[in-house]
């Protein structure tokens, strides 16, 4: 698949963590890596991980085009916000389609409660959220 994408994938085993991902002296091309934000903005995830200018260059993508439309989309915010969620649309389906992450895998999970348990709801980050569970 890698391949197909217009990667040069090819197996090394090495002794690679997680942080050697956003080291730029050792050039990996694929690594596990996951992304949290405080405030589910698109310009908390653009800036930090696809931005020329990224604080996080994981994937060393840089497009001065998407920079630029994705600065209009920032500034959109206060002002229109129905034309800001268009311009970050757009801007995610750019991104997206030039693939600079490949998602290895999705986690996935199972909870298992009682009868006896109401108001049982679930967070796709922090999981079963007990502070709303009641038990009888």
């Amino acid at each position: 698949m890698l391949r197909s994408l217009g990667y040069r994938a090819y197996l090394r085993p090495s002794s690679f963590v997680v942080d050697d991902a956003l080291d730029p002296r050792k050039r990996a091309q694929i690594g596990e890596l996951g992304w949290f934000q405080d405030y589910p903005s698109p310009s908390n995830f653009f800036g930090p991980l696809f931005s020329c200018k990224a604080d996080l260059p994981a994937s060393r993508y840089c497009d001065p085009r998407v920079d630029r439309e994705a600065a209009r989309a920032t500034s959109l915010e206060l002002t229109d916000p129905i034309a800001a969620a268009a311009a970050w649309a757009r801007v995610d389906r750019e991104v997206v389609d030039d693939a600079p992450f490949v998602p290895l895998f999705t986690p996935a999970t199972a909870e298992l409660v009682s009868r006896r348990v109401g108001n049982y709801q679930y967070n796709g980050e922090f999981g079963a959220l007990l502070d709303q569970m009641w038990v009888r």
